[in-house]
């Protein structure tokens, strides 16, 4: 019932394990009356997997030891309560599902159908965001307008090399076909940091949020951003697909990546290759990027602001350190007033702006960001 909806909702976000990075995918099926947690962990053995319940809450501990000599750290990870909230409550344990919470859905599902704007004609876009091509069921199925972030970083996760451009659009092309012309951003490879794969032979970084990844490797390995950006123009024939770049910090990167989509558009047209008409837009998550948003507007569609990143780059917070969660706090005013800049600087140069992040399903927010003049969450 509406247990399991909310449920599965919740675990069909893939997560990672914090110390190997390895990619860990849930999901729930019902099988014989009785609903099933599938967990796929590569690396794992289904003894090195925990699940336990307790007062309604849910948590799944992966574990490993390894030898010093194979491996210079253990894998250890725990999928806290925080990740979970209310809904692994309403559906494990029925008795303690809340009246708001029942109310909060039944709402939710009278909602679906009509348009998304505001009591005094503000339009803002509802969109989902999603892992892969299976999302998509999700996205429809709970009456998105579109597809705010397509982390296309698990086409890479998920296989043992480099994904070949066929591979990626075929991807692509399927989600943008069943989107039947909603919108439908990806984010183009956001790889290093706290997502890594073995293949690329990252070297080893002491501070990897701010290391080696994301657009830096575009730029750098142009053969794999290549191969990427043809497939998403290739795509965008068939559908209503935007680009949108993560880790900017300069004009400069934009006017580089512009230039490699131009000469990549040169090379379809020439040998007679459809491709639509793309948004290209960039993730606004570092304090450079907002103090220079108005010359970035100039540049390109739309801006989406990663509000987990930018909050960790301005605060000075590591949001990987458990340490520091008492002085983690994404509503410190300075972010506030960051994301306003962004929005203003954004709609003089008629560049619409997104919320990305956690602070985009955040409610005590919401009207914040409505009165700021956010157009997506």
């Amino acid at each position: 019932g509406n247990g399991l909806d909310i449920f599965d909702e919740v675990f069909n976000e893939p997560f990672f394990t914090k110390k190997e990075n390895k990619l860990m995918k849930t999901d729930v099926r019902e099988k014989d009356g009785n609903y099933v947690l599938d967990i796929d962990l590569p690396g794992y053995n289904k003894e090195d997997i925990k699940i336990d319940l307790t007062d309604g809450y849910l948590t799944v501990t992966a574990k490993r030891e390894e030898h010093k000599e194979e491996n210079e750290h253990h894998g250890n990870y725990i999928h806290k309560e925080r990740f979970f909230g209310e809904c692994s409550r309403s559906y494990y344990a029925g008795e303690n599902v809340k009246e708001e919470d029942i109310k909060a859905r039944e709402l939710l599902q009278e909602l679906k159908g009509k348009e998304d704007v505001t009591v005094d004609g503000k339009h803002i876009k509802l969109y989902a965001n999603i892992g892969g091509v299976k999302d998509v069921a999700s996205v429809l199925a709970n009456d998105a307008a579109g597809i705010g972030l397509f982390r296309s970083e698990f086409l890479y996760l998920e296989a043992d090399n480099y994904p070949d451009e066929e591979a990626q659009f075929q991807a692509y092309k399927t989600v943008a076909e069943n989107m039947a012309g909603k919108k439908v951003i990806v984010r183009t490879l956001d790889i290093g940091a706290d997502k890594q794969v073995d293949y690329f032979n990252l070297d080893h970084e002491e501070n990897p949020a701010m290391g080696y990844r994301a657009i830096r490797i575009c730029l750098d390995r142009r053969d794999i951003f290549r191969t990427q950006l043809r497939a998403l123009l290739r795509a965008s024939a068939y559908g209503n697909i935007g680009i949108m770049y993560p880790m900017i910090i300069s004009v400069d990167e934009v006017k580089e990546i512009k230039k490699i989509v131009e000469s990549i558009k040169a090379e379809l047209t020439e040998k007679g290759i459809e491709y639509g008409e793309v948004e290209q837009g960039i993730m606004i998550e570092t304090p450079a990027a907002v103090m220079i948003s108005d010359l970035l507007a100039k540049e390109v569609d739309f801006f989406s602001i990663g509000t987990n990143d930018l909050t960790q780059y301005t605060l000075a917070i590591d949001r990987q350190n458990e340490a520091l969660d008492a002085f983690y706090n994404p509503h410190h005013e300075a972010i506030l007033r960051m994301i306003r800049m962004v929005i203003d600087n954004g709609h003089k140069e008629n560049c619409w702006v997104g919320i990305c992040g956690e602070l985009g399903s955040d409610t005590a927010l919401t009207k914040q960001f409505i009165e700021m003049g956010i157009d997506e969450l």
